[in-house]
């Protein structure tokens, strides 16, 4: 049944996330289970946190693999799917470590900024198929949390102010029909909000052709005159140089 099918998949997510026919492997069993594709959310993770300083290559790539790679991977196989159907909802998975950055997490943060660029890609690339994607960026006492040192609280009864469920909402709206392309919202404790990155208006410094003309010729007189003063001294040294061997044999 379907909840057999959840148990499996999970498993499956583990130990498969990071190698490429594993993750591809999920996307067909929900395929043989349901049909289609319609929904994919990509959320599986891990933490391996340490200053950059005392973290290993190691720690590095095995982040990056899960989160970014794996992310990639699973979306790779799902993708074709969704777009041959018109229609596919995909959110991946980012975090303010990510976004505003966190001490110890220079992996962890690498990984979640990544999605963005991943995300903000794939939305053009899907937009005319139907295809919208979209990115989370959650706060909540999960059981990843709980691995982080000092974080002591039940992960089966969490704090009801950071439960794992204020979240989902936010997760919903983005795999509905209503869905938005290429939003991030940042979702924790029942409170919603947007993400953006925003351009300020660029500060001119060469205004038109005719300045930019004007300042090169400006350059190519500096250059000429630098030339004719070289050659200036040049001569007067060489012109030194001859009155003082006529001192000597006069």
């Amino acid at each position: 049944d379907h909840r057999d099918l959840h148990l499996s998949l999970r498993r499956q997510r583990q130990m498969c996330i990071r190698d490429r026919d594993g993750a591809k492997s999920i996307v067909d069993d929900a395929v043989n289970a349901f049909g289609r594709l319609d929904i994919l959310i990509n959320n599986a993770g891990i933490l391996r946190d340490k200053s950059f300083k005392k973290m290993s290559l190691d720690e590095w790539d095995t982040v990056l693999n899960v989160h970014l790679n794996g992310t990639a991977y699973v979306t790779h196989a799902a993708w074709p799917l969704m777009n041959e159907q018109k229609y596919g909802r995909i959110v991946l998975t980012s975090s303010g470590s990510g976004i505003y950055g966190n001490f110890g997490q220079a992996n962890y943060g690498a990984a979640k900024m990544g999605m963005l660029g991943l995300m903000n890609v794939l939305a053009l690339e899907g937009g005319k198929n139907n295809v919208r994607v979209n990115t989370l960026a959650p706060g909540a006492a999960t059981r990843m949390i709980a691995t982080i040192p000092g974080r002591d609280f039940d992960v089966d009864s969490p704090p009801a102010e950071s439960a794992p469920k204020l979240v989902s909402p936010a997760v919903l709206f983005m795999s509905s029909e209503e869905a938005p392309n290429g939003a991030v919202i940042n979702a924790a404790g029942g409170r919603y909000y947007r993400s953006q990155v925003f351009v300020n208006d660029p500060v001119a410094i060469f205004l038109t052709i005719n300045s930019i003309g004007k300042i090169s010729a400006f350059l190519i007189n500096c250059s000429l005159i630098l030339s004719r003063l070289t050659c200036l001294l040049y001569t007067s040294d060489r012109c030194r140089r001859r009155l003082r061997c006529r001192s000597r044999w006069s």
